[in-house]
């Protein structure tokens, strides 16, 4: 196993750790995308960050992987901080396992990373907040007898 991907696996181990105990068991035991889609897209999504992190940071990859990540998160039940800690957990890894000199430029680059999260997480809980308010006012215009049904 290559040194990214070791630290891909434990940076998704960190990152999981915001679940219940009986959620993390089962995100570890299936990598099916299937079976278990948000344990997927977070393995996928965090290698994706962690090779480019360590190499030239296109905004084309981090990009689609981190709004993966942030827009899972977005509607759990977790608070901000939880949400966005994994961005912070990669240096905790890349120390234990003594990579930094894998990681031109890792503080800025982290940075860049977290505040890219906070600004997606943001965008995101926005547009969960509109869709409740849009769902409010249409079942408000909806005749009583409609809403029973519902």
């Amino acid at each position: 196993m290559s040194t990214l991907n070791a630290i891909a696996d434990s940076w998704f181990l960190k990152a999981i750790e915001i679940y219940p105990e009986t959620a993390r068991g089962s995100m570890m035991q299936t990598g099916d995308r299937f079976r278990n889609p948000v344990a997927s897209t977070l393995r996928e999504s965090l290698a994706i960050l962690v090779k480019e992190l360590a190499g030239g940071m296109k905004e084309e990859q981090v990009a689609p992987a981190l709004d993966a990540i942030v827009r899972v998160r977005a509607v759990q039940d977790c608070t901000p901080e939880q949400a966005l800690v994994f961005t912070r957990q990669l240096l905790d890894v890349i120390r234990d396992r003594q990579a930094e000199a894998l990681f031109p430029e890792l503080e800025q680059r982290l940075d860049i990373l977290t505040l890219s999260a906070n600004r997606q997480y943001a965008l995101c809980r926005n547009d969960i907040a509109r869709a409740r308010s849009c769902e409010v006012q249409r079942l408000r215009g909806m005749q009583p007898w409609m809403r029973q049904a519902l």
